[in-house]
C-alpha cells in the first residue's frame, strides 16, 4: 500500500525526508501558539489550570479512542476520574 493510511504504510517507512524550511515555518507556528497558551494557563489560578489539563487528557483519550474505530462520549471517559477525590472534574451536562 503505497499511501497508506497510517504512517507505517508508507513506502519510505521509515526512511523520510522533508522539506526543513516547510517543517520550520509549521514548527515556529505552533511554538508561538503554544506560548500564547501557556501565557494564558499561567493567568489562571492552580485549580482552574488542573480542571483545563484534566479536560484536555480527557477529550485526548476520545479522540484517540475514535482513532481505533470506537466512539466513547465524554461522560464515559469522566466518570471513573469523578470517582476518585484527585480528579474534580466540571460537570458539562
Amino acid at each position: 500500500m503505497p499511501n497508506g493510511k497510517y504512517i507505517y504504510e508508507k513506502h519510505d517507512w521509515p526512511h523520510f525526508t522533508w522539506d526543513h524550511n516547510g517543517l520550520l515555518s509549521k514548527v515556529s507556528a505552533v511554538q508561538f501558539r503554544y506560548g500564547l497558551l501557556a501565557g494564558r494557563m499561567d493567568a489562571l489560578g492552580f485549580d482552574q489550570q488542573q480542571n483545563v489539563t484534566r479536560e484536555a487528557l480527557v477529550q485526548e483519550v476520545q479522540k484517540s479512542s475514535e482513532i481505533e474505530g470506537e466512539f466513547l462520549n465524554l461522560a464515559q471517559i469522566r466518570s471513573p476520574y469523578r470517582a476518585t477525590s484527585e480528579w474534580i472534574l466540571p460537570d458539562y451536562r
